[in-house]
């Protein structure tokens, strides 16, 4: 299998697993429980060449953001994995971190925010508390909670 082979192969993963995720938010969002949606950078609208389309101006927040029925803000990165031991965050997206940090602090502590990384070897999802990552250190498996089901992380939340 060639190299791009096996990044369409990890693209594709990653992306039916976001879409489980999604269609997870809607439950929760159908119970009553939360409200979680997808995020994205910031972009502008530009002409080109005749024709409008998005530009992307600056980095976004983490890759979900809402709000839990208790009123607590909730915020995390969702990655996915080869590795069967943890994963490193690239250096262009460690400013997802600092954002999730930045929300941990000015809450005092009170809003709940993680990277929940999907495993894909091991079939295995693991939850990874912002306060236990420091920057440009690896997110280890074996430090993570583990989510049985591999998306109900709510389940997990409210067990911390």
């Amino acid at each position: 299998m060639g190299k791009h082979s096996s990044g369409w192969i990890a693209r594709k993963a990653g992306q039916q697993w976001e879409d489980a995720l999604e269609v997870y938010h809607q439950w929760l969002g159908a119970q009553g429980l939360a409200v979680v949606h997808k995020t994205g950078p910031q972009i502008v609208f530009v002409k080109q060449r005749g024709q409008v389309g998005p530009r992307v101006t600056g980095p976004g927040p983490a890759d979900y953001v809402g709000v839990l029925n208790s009123g607590v803000f909730v915020g995390f990165e969702a990655k996915s994995t080869s590795s069967t031991s943890g994963y490193s965050i690239p250096a262009k997206a460690m400013h997802q971190l600092h954002w999730l940090n930045d929300i941990r602090s000015t809450t005092g502590g009170w809003a709940k925010v993680f990277y929940i990384v999907r495993y894909r070897k091991l079939d295995e999802t693991c939850i990874h508390r912002v306060q236990d990552i420091f920057p440009g250190s690896r997110i280890r498996r074996p430090q993570g909670i583990l989510v049985p089901d591999g998306i109900s992380w709510l389940d997990v939340l409210n067990r911390l």
